[in-house]
């Protein structure tokens, strides 16, 4: 191919907001964190969870609404994941703030990778849990008294070039 000598149009569109089938009979909360099964759910959008391993899922980002599925749990705006269902799903790397720890943290624990074992942002830790694929990072230090901080999520390639390095 020759380099362009003038404008030319593409088809294109940013890496921050993709959409995933919803695995069936999975519910999918809107702020939750979400990975893609690479088990028996390959492919298919899954709740994060520590019950999980790095080889049966990997981390995505936070789900932007709500799929549930049952039709008896659906509100006015939400959807049923029957397995055809998408779910669009955050993965710029957004922050997530004011989290608190229970693990004593301090300024030296800035830049560390930080964990979760559920779907929950609010259980996101310092402390490697089972699953060992890190969420992100702790940023900013709120408050070492009350163990606060900020962190930032992964996007899917920092989330999968930080698995080599945490599980070892």
């Amino acid at each position: 191919m020759a380099a362009l000598g003038a404008s030319t149009t593409i088809t294109s569109r940013g890496r921050g907001l993709q959409e995933h089938v919803v695995v069936s009979g999975d519910t999918i909360y809107s702020g939750a964190l979400v990975g893609l099964g690479k088990a028996s759910n390959t492919g298919y959008l899954v709740p994060w969870s520590d019950s999980g391993t790095t080889a049966q899922i990997a981390f995505l980002g936070l789900a932007i609404i709500t799929v549930y599925n049952t039709d008896s749990d659906v509100l006015d705006y939400a959807i049923v994941g029957d397995g055809t269902e998408t779910c669009p799903v955050d993965t710029s790397g957004m922050w997530v703030l004011g989290l608190t720890d229970g693990s004593a943290i301090s300024i030296a624990s800035v830049g560390l990778p930080v964990f979760c074992a559920t779907d929950n942002p609010a259980d996101i830790t310092t402390s490697q849990t089972s699953v060992k694929d890190p969420v992100g990072t702790l940023m900013k230090l709120l408050s070492d008294s009350s163990d606060t901080f900020d962190c930032c999520l992964f996007n899917p390639n920092e989330a999968y070039s930080m698995r080599a390095r945490t599980t070892a």
